[in-house]
């Protein structure tokens, strides 16, 4: 993750954002569960941002709307950050992969602090995600 200049949205997307959103490129691993708690579909994908509200994140596949992933993003610093999301939104892209749009619902507070160190404008402490002591 490189400290990037924050910016608002897309267009086609700028009334429903009011978090602040960084470019960011980090390998991360997906785990996606059905509703009983069961994975049914893991794979690798990349960030493409990241906000205090969540992340896009861009796979080879599309992610069930409204399903809960487990996600273990890799920093450049050799950090993991370990969040549950829902995916609230799916788009293809150009490019043959598809832009997921995953809300934070979970994240330890030892990674929000981490956050809020690469990103401090982003107010990750704000998050409306559920934090936890883990560091």
């Amino acid at each position: 993750m490189s400290k990037g200049q924050p910016r608002k949205g897309s267009a086609r997307r700028e009334d429903k954002r009011e978090k602040l959103r960084y470019d960011s490129v980090n390998l991360l691993y997906y785990e996606d569960f059905d509703e009983t708690g069961e994975g049914t579909l893991s794979g690798l994908g990349s960030t493409i941002n990241i906000s205090a509200g969540g992340i896009l994140v861009r796979t080879t596949i599309p992610l069930r709307l409204h399903s809960k992933v487990s996600v273990d993003m890799f920093t450049h610093f050799q950090r993991k950050i370990r969040a549950i999301c829902e995916v609230e939104h799916v788009t293809k892209t150009g490019d043959a992969s598809y832009a997921n749009g995953m809300r934070f619902l979970a994240i330890s507070r030892g990674d929000v602090e981490y956050l809020e160190t690469r990103f401090p404008a982003a107010k990750f402490g704000e998050t409306e995600a559920k934090t936890s002591q883990e560091k």
